[in-house]
């Protein structure tokens, strides 16, 4: 049994020692069943206060080193931050109401605990003292120790104490709001339903959605018909296929007005007060650390060397993908009116027209395509693509505890030494976060010595569950197969480093605009004919993607790239736009958002359209004046690719190269830098256009 102590104090019960024993296995692994939400209270407060009083024993120290000061205070830290995972899965895939209350108290405490931290003076001139007296430090221990005080510097700790009272509490308040933002968008899109008694409406959608559609209905009490949702994987396939215009639009009013005062949900649920202020905290924070917006504060900790980078680099992005977008939308008018009758292609039209339009111009049809990706095959296709590329093999292992039914954990190892955990939460379902995201669970420590932690990641997408009659498996579409492969590309990042400072372990200390590389990197492989050949496997007939197939879908492949590029620029010129512009008494932020669209856009958008009230990423994520982040790394991911497409896209050196420089270097380094060990030169942006078909 490995042990991770808590050391609690007298003030609490026998239960903190209790969780402290049972938190990890001999397998170094939460023992999800033998601890309740009631535990994270008692063991976090322990686990602060273990911190405090060590904080105050390292502030005190004449002649401060990493040894003395950094590595227990980290240590301390790491094991906060590994409670704090665990609490913050349970919220995103389980939530409930003892969840969430025990999730919003802690929040605060965590929050206010990290202001104190994030504004001490002292622990400011440790590493200030670490940093000047130690001329020989590590690279990973270095790149620690400069992170450390620019964060300080960022998180107002030079500034007057009244100031930073006011910065302390506004960060507080920032933690709060997103939590607020979050639950109303996840309470809005389940509390939107349309029950239809039969099935004439669905005429189009697919069988298989259909069937889910009637086991929606029978799960909420109706002895037949049919229960709409907002769940993506109910409302995409409608979106796609139904021929009901009317009904489309519906769908569509409702998905698109989820948490705003145009949607028909309780009022209460409404995100622009929360919006607002939000915006208001943020730019003040801003203005305390003397910087003119947030979207400068932004970019002080990314790849961007400054806001105007930034918005050239999206300029220039929108002016080689706008025409190839206004090319697309004629297209897709043009096929509305001569093959469906539709003279006026609306919003809700264009995902029914552009399927039908793949259909006639691809014979591609990507539902029928889900009989060829089955779940688990393609989940084992991927593991072969990973072993194959990297060296490293993967196995599902069934007795492990898992924090929720219908889990998987899978162990990575080399040689038969274990290197990391993860937990793969892949299906939809209600109280579940919406989306597709990977979160560390856990950091590599003190590798290779015999107190070695390994890493662990929780890796959730909201796939089609299995059939409820269990007739079969999860079928995939090859969007949703994409989507897979992207996220196992940030698990792979979190569980193949070799570094064991937490702070730059994985994908910490990565800057945020880089961090989708290796995860956009891996998406590549699900369009290479050899890939394809054993990631599918006929739900029926056991046969592979034919070839006919697979060129049907390579030759679909930039098929409304200009559309799709251009909707990414409109979501990141916009986050950015208003983390740069925003002001209190002057900024309307649908006002923008529809400014935005009007220079971006070739779809033209309803007026009730309130796409921001459910924008997570940047309200409730960590993607505030940062989804430019997706198209940023794109370049460095497509251009990456481009080595393995001249030198073999299963070329095991280039693979290990990549590991070797990229995932397994974590954030110790510059990126640009790694990138060039890896690449022999720096990113060029020639692969991405290539791949639009530019």
């Amino acid at each position: 049994m490995f042990e991770l102590h808590f050391y609690s104090t007298d003030q609490y019960s026998s239960r903190v020692d209790f969780m402290s024993t049972v938190l990890l296995t001999e397998t170094q692994l939460p023992a999800f069943q033998h601890f309740s939400i009631a535990d994270f209270q008692p063991a976090l407060e322990s686990l602060i206060d273990e911190y405090n009083a060590l904080l105050a024993e390292v502030c005190r120290h004449d002649t401060p080193t990493w040894e003395a000061s950094i590595a227990p205070l980290s240590d301390v830290s790491r094991r906060i931050d590994h409670i704090w995972s665990l609490l913050s899965h349970f919220k995103a895939v389980d939530d409930s109401n003892e969840i969430r209350d025990a999730y919003r108290l802690l929040s605060a405490k965590l929050t206010e605990f990290r202001s104190d931290v994030s504004q001490n003076a002292g622990l400011f001139k440790v590493y200030e003292s670490i940093r000047a007296s130690t001329q020989d430090l590590p690279d990973e221990q270095a790149k620690v120790v400069d992170d450390a005080l620019r964060d300080f510097r960022l998180s107002g700790v030079a500034l007057p104490k009244e100031q930073q009272s006011e910065f302390k509490r506004i960060t507080n308040e920032l933690v709060r709001l997103s939590n607020l933002f979050s639950e109303n968008v996840l309470d809005a899109s389940e509390a939107w339903s349309l029950y239809l008694e039969d099935a004439e409406r669905l005429d189009g959608v697919p069988d298989s959605v259909v069937q889910r559609l009637a086991e929606r209905a029978a799960s909420k009490g109706h002895d037949q018909g049919y229960l709409l949702g907002l769940d993506i994987t109910l409302y995409l396939p409608l979106m796609q296929h139904c021929k009901d215009r009317t009904l489309r639009e519906e769908t569509y009013r409702a998905f698109t007005t989820r948490a705003s005062a145009q949607g028909i949900h309780d009022e209460k649920l409404a995100n622009e007060q929360v919006m607002k202020e939000i915006m208001c905290l943020r730019q003040r924070k801003a203005k305390l650390l003397n910087l003119a917006s947030y979207g400068h504060l932004s970019v002080l900790s990314k790849m961007a060397e400054s806001p105007e980078a930034v918005l050239g680099f999206l300029q220039e992005l929108l002016e080689k993908a706008k025409p190839l977008a206004e090319q697309d939308f004629k297209a897709v008018q043009k096929y509305a009116l001569e093959a469906l009758a539709i003279d006026d292609v609306k919003a809700w039209d264009v995902a029914f027209v552009s399927e039908a339009m793949r259909r006639a111009q691809y014979d591609i049809d990507h539902e029928a395509l889900r009989s060829y990706f089955p779940l688990p095959v393609v989940l084992n296709g991927l593991f072969a693509i990973a072993t194959r590329l990297f060296g490293v093999s993967f196995e599902v292992v069934d007795s492990i505890e898992k924090p929720v039914s219908g889990t998987q954990c899978v162990r990575v190892f080399r040689e038969e030494k274990t290197l990391a955990y993860m937990y793969l939460d892949l299906y939809a379902r209600e109280g579940k976060r919406g989306g597709a995201w990977v979160a560390p669970c856990q950091k590599l420590t003190a590798a290779g010595t015999e107190s070695e932690l390994r890493p662990v990641a929780f890796l959730v997408c909201n796939f089609p569950s299995p059939s409820s009659s269990g007739s079969g498996p999860s079928l995939l579409s090859h969007t949703e197969m994409v989507t897979l492969f992207h996220e196992f590309g940030h698990a792979l990042h979190h569980c193949l480093t070799r570094v064991d400072e937490p702070e730059v372990s994985g994908i910490s200390g990565v800057p945020w605009d880089a961090v989708e590389l290796p995860s956009q990197f891996l998406e590549n492989w699900c369009w290479e004919p050899e890939a394809l050949a054993f990631l599918s496997q006929h739900v029926e007939t056991g046969e592979a993607l034919p070839k006919g197939i697979i060129d049907k879908l390579l030759a679909a492949k930039t098929f409304q790239s200009g559309m799709m590029t251009v909707r990414q620029i409109e979501f990141a010129l916009f986050d950015f736009r208003l983390h740069c512009e925003y002001e209190e008494s002057n900024t309307d932020i649908q006002a923008l958002l529809e400014a935005v669209q009007s220079e971006v856009a070739v779809v033209p958008v309803p007026e009730y359209a309130r796409f921001a009230n459910s924008f997570s990423h940047i309200f409730a994520g960590g993607y505030a004046a940062g989804y430019y982040s997706y198209k940023w790394a794109e370049v460095l991911s497509a251009d990456a690719f481009s080595a393995f497409q001249d030198e073999g896209v299963f070329n095991a050196e280039t693979g290990a190269r990549f590991k070797r420089e990229i995932l397994e270097r974590g954030g110790v380094a510059d990126v640009n830098d790694m990138f060039m060990a890896f690449r022999g030169r720096m990113p060029s942006a020639e692969p991405l256009l290539k791949q639009m078909g530019a």
